[in-house]
């Protein structure tokens, strides 16, 4: 079977703050005590996960509480994080809903009907008892199969993308795939992981379609993709405190996995002309364009922050955006899960998908 099609991408950022002015945020809403449902509920949920309930006044880890604004320096420098996407309006759901209503929207009225549609996610919804795999059921307003993959970060949407491709195998009725992700961080929840990232708000969706006459000439193929996990899974993974060490352990695995992928397709990383990287922090994204012996202007740049489950997707719009791919042109996607995950994929363009992309961050390269 052929490979299946990505023939439309949508992708929303919302304004970004400076670092500087968001870890003054930051250190306000650390002293702010948690009322009404959330003081009720989060103790217990943090419990669960064998976390502590960040409490007023508290200190992050590695920061003196009376050192923010040289605390946000150090982050800059380290990570290469200038910039903080924050949305203020919509919730998650929300923005899940908006990206994949952009979608619908721009699809002709005979073209075939969703079928399954998935939402990716990191950050939980502000309403908890709304599903947003639901909502989006009922914002795409036809009968599909919806449902979430949260658990690695990041990486879901590798997953998402590997679970699509095994459908239309196992699946010979099966026409049209839908893949969310959404990002929208919340207190207590933090943005910031120690010194390795920071997290912003985003949201994107990327429409899948069964390799046809119809749809070969207007997208990227989705020659493969591959997700693999850094310990097993009766011995959870251990994010270190250090950018250094973190970086130490994700890059290695990663190379490992994009190395077996081009291998699988009998293609080299010389080939590859274009990379969609996560941005977790700049000495990441270097380390591996450096090993595989790519140049920095085959992928984007700035000082956005890490925009988790969504990040490919806006980089992959943002470069659709700006770039024209030639006829054959390979594609390479990779990601990383904080939870201890790695992904990536390998597309190629036979076509240019539609693009809607809403970007009102500052680029800050």
């Amino acid at each position: 079977m052929s490979a299946p099609v990505v023939t439309a991408v949508a992708a929303y950022v919302p304004p970004a703050l400076p670092l500087a002015q968001w870890s003054q945020i930051e250190h306000t809403l650390n002293a702010t005590v948690l009322t009404g449902w959330a003081r009720l509920v989060y103790p217990y949920w943090f419990a669960a996960y064998g976390r502590d309930l960040p409490q007023p006044s508290m200190p992050l880890d590695d920061t003196p509480s009376a050192s923010w604004p040289a605390a946000a320096a150090g982050i800059a420098v380290e990570t290469g994080i200038g910039f903080v996407p924050v949305e203020k309006n919509d919730d998650l759901s929300g923005l899940a809903t908006d990206v994949a209503q952009t979608i619908c929207a721009a699809r002709a009225p005979e073209a075939p009907r969703i079928d399954v549609v998935m939402f990716c996610h990191s950050s939980l919804n502000e309403h908890v008892s709304t599903t947003t795999a639901g909502r989006l059921r009922a914002a795409i307003g036809e009968p599909c199969f919806p449902f979430s993959i949260a658990q690695q970060q990041g990486a879901s949407v590798f997953t998402a993308l590997r679970l699509a491709k095994d459908l239309f195998v196992a699946e010979p009725e099966l026409r049209v795939i839908l893949i969310v992700a959404a990002e929208k961080w919340c207190h207590p929840f933090a943005r910031r992981i120690g010194r390795w990232t920071l997290q912003g708000d985003a949201a994107g969706a990327i429409l899948l379609e069964r390799d046809s006459p119809a749809t070969h000439s207007r997208g990227l193929q989705l020659l493969d993709t591959a997700v693999q996990p850094l310990c097993r899974a009766d011995a959870p993974f251990g994010l270190p405190a250090s950018l250094i060490d973190t970086n130490a352990i994700f890059a290695p695995a990663l190379l490992a996995l994009i190395d077996a992928l081009l291998r699988r397709h009998g293609r080299r990383a010389g080939e590859i002309s274009a990379v969609i990287a996560h941005q977790v922090n700049r000495p990441l994204v270097e380390a591996v364009s450096r090993q595989l012996g790519l140049p920095r202007e085959r992928h984007l740049e700035d000082r956005r922050a890490y925009l988790g489950a969504a990040e490919s997707i806006v980089r992959l719009a943002e470069t659709l955006d700006m770039c024209t791919l030639e006829h054959g042109a390979l594609v390479l996607a990779w990601g990383v899960g904080l939870g201890g995950y790695v992904g990536c994929s390998l597309l190629e363009a036979c076509g240019k998908p539609a693009v809607c992309l809403s970007d009102a961050s500052p680029t800050g390269q």
